[in-house]
């Protein structure tokens, strides 16, 4: 699915190396059809002249590369068009590019252009850039030129620049707008004042507008617009009237999509009555703003609510308006808003952090923007060293690999063990200080000692972003002559384990809105192996059971639950508890023909527990030298 309706080269003959742009297809361009990706427009003539903007970019050496895809008549939400195709969310394929900028959106985000412009009557411009991990700005309400743009007639909509990078999207303003002091807007902007909107999102989204203040390190204070859900219902309405105005006369050509003829028939009805109204909510809702920029420079919120649905539920219907929950009220009071991509905790699709300025203070805007951009991208690069992880089993053999896998990169690890004074000795060799590592005893049998164990590392390093469940115990005993107590002893060790584990640091985990939790499970545990008990295996069974039933039940929280199961390792412990050559036999028995390595299994922990392995969830990982294919 294309990002562009057409693509050409146009530029000044001097500007062959100048930085590359997409134009929306409701904008004009000389020499093309703007078709707003509607079949009811596609026998459009040709544009007599370039839109201003237009003509301003080429002026300013900028290269446009073609017309950009959009949601038919730039009147939806989604971004898909059944005509003229969907163009693809760089983010997630599967997700929907936002709309109506789709094509803008995507063209920046999957690195086709350099920037793109789009328009934003509702949200437009915002919504695809979060959809698609990009940057948008919607400027001040008529700042920028929209000569030469469809539709003629509006009090909403703005054109606005989509980039990868703040410095980009400057540029491209300062083009677009010859009143823009780039100056300003690269100025340093770290005093700046911010007001946090209180809104209803995704909690996972809100905690990281949170983050995002904290980060760039700005005095920042709660506020209240309580008008914002009246000032969407009034954007509605309006944008309703003015699109029914622009193409309501294209609904009996009968080569409109089902989606707009559907929506152009319901605006229809907006009534004078309705516009009345919404305008004195215009009145209120611009004058909260304003009051609330008057002690403060710009307001945080998210972008949109959630993250962006399928297109298989929006295609099945699926109800997309709340998307512009957040961002149409400012269609309605005209400030300049801008999404920022924002990075979310345990997931590798990013939100957007909407950024609201003063009128007329786009620079200032920008400026802020560039500020929180470079905090996060500071934020990320130390990431790793912020994050905690909990290992059980950690004294020795494969649990003491996993902690200094872990440890090497980059994380800090709490080692809980029965054996204490081992796991103390592996605490300092990692952490001489202890201020990266640190030794706490616990018995994974007993549930009261996880909760001890969750609040020890809690209360040290004031998080738990991974459980790695890797106890696990055995003594071989033919399955005869298996006793209820030793039945019992290995069942503790190895599956209540991970019960317990799971419960006490999932719901951790859950009530944060990001978690990773590996349990550590075994080859016996898939093949019904006996080398090691079958009251080993059964547990090892249950415990890959568990995972699923964890990962089903977490998942919704941004928690993901995963099982390993390795084959025989290269470990002491294995050499030390089968003799010589039946080790040799059992190795003479792997397709590979060699023992596994427990640093890989490790570094398989670690995979599994990184932040952008959200799409990893409920698996079972088999690491077993081909003993066991599925």
């Amino acid at each position: 699915m294309s990002a562009f309706i057409r693509e050409f080269d146009l530029h000044a003959q001097d500007a062959i190396e100048g930085p590359t742009i997409a134009i929306k297809d409701s904008i004009d361009i000389a020499g093309y059809p703007t078709t707003a990706a509607s079949r009811a427009l596609a026998d459009a003539p040709a544009a007599v002249e370039h839109a201003e903007v237009v003509q301003r970019l080429l002026d300013a050496g900028w290269r446009i590369k073609g017309k950009a895809n959009m949601h038919e008549l730039a009147f939806g939400m989604t971004g898909i068009n059944d005509f003229t195709g969907t163009p693809q969310n760089p983010q997630d394929a599967t997700r929907i590019p936002g709309g109506s900028s789709s094509g803008s959106a995507s063209a920046v985000g999957l690195g086709l252009v350099d920037a793109a412009l789009g328009t934003d009557t509702g949200g437009s411009v915002r919504g695809p850039a979060a959809c698609c991990g990009v940057i948008g700005l919607k400027p001040t309400f008529g700042r920028v030129s929209r000569r030469g743009v469809a539709p003629t007639d509006t009090t909403l909509d703005c054109v606005g620049p989509f980039a990868r990078d703040m410095r980009m999207l400057i540029d491209a303003m300062a083009a677009i707008d010859p009143s823009f002091d780039a100056g300003i807007a690269r100025r340093e902007a770290s005093k700046t004042r911010v007001g946090i909107v209180a809104v209803d999102a995704d909690a996972s989204i809100r905690i990281a507008v949170d983050h995002a203040a904290h980060h760039a390190g700005f005095a920042s204070r709660k506020i209240e617009l309580t008008s914002m859900a009246d000032a969407f219902c009034a954007g509605l309405a309006i944008i309703n009237a003015e699109t029914w105005h622009a193409f309501g006369h294209f609904v009996e050509t009968g080569k409109l999509g089902a989606d707009l003829d559907a929506r152009l028939r319901i605006a229809s009805n907006t009534t004078a009555a309705d516009l009345e109204a919404a305008e004195n909510v215009r009145r209120v809702f611009t004058a909260a703003v304003d009051r609330a920029l008057e002690d403060i420079d710009v307001l945080l919120l998210p972008t949109l609510p959630a993250f962006p649905i399928t297109l298989e539920a929006a295609r099945t219907g699926t109800s997309v308006i709340a998307m512009s929950s957040l961002i149409r009220p400012f269609n309605l009071s005209g400030h300049p808003a801008l999404s920022l991509p924002l990075p979310i905790e345990g997931s590798s699709i990013k939100a957007g952090l909407q950024i609201v300025g003063r009128k007329g203070a786009d620079e200032k805007l920008c400026a802020v923007a560039a500020h929180v951009e470079a905090a996060l991208a500071q934020q990320r690069n130390s990431n790793m060293s912020n994050r905690i992880a909990l290992i059980t089993g950690a004294a020795r053999g494969l649990g003491a690999a996993v902690a200094r896998r872990f440890h090497a990169a980059g994380y800090k690890v709490a080692l809980a063990d029965i054996a204490i004074e081992a796991t103390q000795s592996l605490a300092r060799e990692l952490s001489e200080d202890l201020d990266s590592a640190f030794a706490l005893k616990l018995d994974v049998t007993s549930k009261a000692d996880f909760e001890h164990a969750r609040d020890a590392v809690h209360e040290r390093w004031g998080r738990i972003d991974v459980l790695v469940n890797n106890a696990g115990a055995s003594k071989v005993v033919p399955v005869m002559q298996i006793t209820a107590e030793q039945f019992n002893q290995v069942i503790d060790v190895n599956l209540r384990s991970v019960l317990f584990g799971c419960q006490v640091l999932g719901r951790y985990f859950a009530d944060r809105g990001a978690g990773r939790i590996v349990n550590i499970a075994s080859l016996a545990g898939q093949n019904g192996g006996s080398a090691t008990g079958a009251h080993y295996a059964s547990a090892k069974g249950g415990a890959i059971t568990l995972t699923k039933v964890f990962a089903r039940d977490l998942a919704a929280y941004g928690v993901t639950v995963n099982a390993i199961s390795p084959g025989p390792l290269d470990l002491a412990i294995v050499h030390e508890s089968v003799a010589a050559d039946k080790l040799d036999k059992v190795i003479a028995g792997i397709p590979v023909g060699r023992l596994g390595s427990a640093d890989y299994i490790a570094d398989v922990a670690v995979l599994l527990a990184s932040p952008d392995a959200y799409f990893a969830n409920g698996a079972c990982w088999d690491v077993n030298g081909g003993l066991y294919m599925r």
